[in-house]
């Protein structure tokens, strides 16, 4: 109800400025500067964000799809504000959710169709992985009849990245800036349920988890690990 009464500008400014007050108080920053990544996954615990802003730990779990980027981008903000010295590296910050979870760390077999769109953790034995393939998260195209460059952000899974030009429709021909564009590894794992008691050798559950950035080839066939993600239909 808070969350349907405030605009959506304004809900962002809101998400945004309690998360960047909760990363400068919960000193996140101090190993950061002696690492050589360019991308870093700080550990955030859960029970810190509960005691700090129960409203934004739920939030949080609850509809991770809006609150997430927030959340990342809010983590960045707040470091470039501690670090305020010019830096040689640029570094990105990726927030690693640390539980409890709660009711939200299950088994495959129970997982139930309200977690939908929620964040889960999830245990299993990784039973098939993919390839490593390419995703484009932002795509920049310069037109030479305007002389200007156009940047879209893509969150959907873009194999085929062989094009070089998007015609507009009004004459101006985009040429792709592979340069300037930015791509990321991903790759699919299949994992299977644990046996329980209710365990059936001739039907096992099993979900799909895709794997990013530095987690993927993170783990081999046979492997049996707990992951956290958001929970959707493929």
């Amino acid at each position: 109800k808070i969350m349907e009464k405030i605009k959506p500008n304004g809900l962002i400014f809101f998400f945004k400025t309690r998360f960047i007050e909760f990363f400068k108080k919960g000193n996140f920053f101090q190993k950061i500067l002696s690492s050589n990544n360019e991308d870093l996954r700080i550990s955030v615990s859960m029970d810190m964000l509960w005691n700090y802003d129960p409203f934004l730990a739920k939030n949080l779990l609850e509809n991770p799809v809006f609150c997430f980027p927030i959340m990342k981008d809010s983590l960045n903000l707040a470091f470039k504000n501690f670090y305020n010295k010019k830096n040689k590296k640029k570094i990105v910050l990726i927030p690693d959710l640390k539980g409890p979870f709660g009711k939200r760390t299950c088994l495959i077999n129970n997982l139930k169709a309200h977690f939908l769109g929620e964040i889960v953790c999830v245990r299993g034995t990784v039973v098939k992985w993919g390839e490593k393939k390419i995703k484009m998260q932002r795509s920049v195209h310069f037109s030479n009849k305007s002389a200007k460059f156009f940047v879209k952000e893509v969150n959907e899974f873009n194999e085929n990245l062989t094009y070089d030009s998007i015609d507009e429709g009004n004459g101006s021909i985009l040429e792709l800036e592979y340069g300037l564009s930015k791509f990321m590894n991903w790759q699919s794992i299949l994992l299977e349920d644990f046996p329980d008691k209710n365990f059936n050798p001739y039907n096992p559950k099993t979900i799909i988890a895709i794997l990013e950035n530095d987690l993927v080839d993170s783990c081999n066939i046979g492997d049996q690990i707990e992951i956290c993600g958001i929970y959707k239909p493929l």
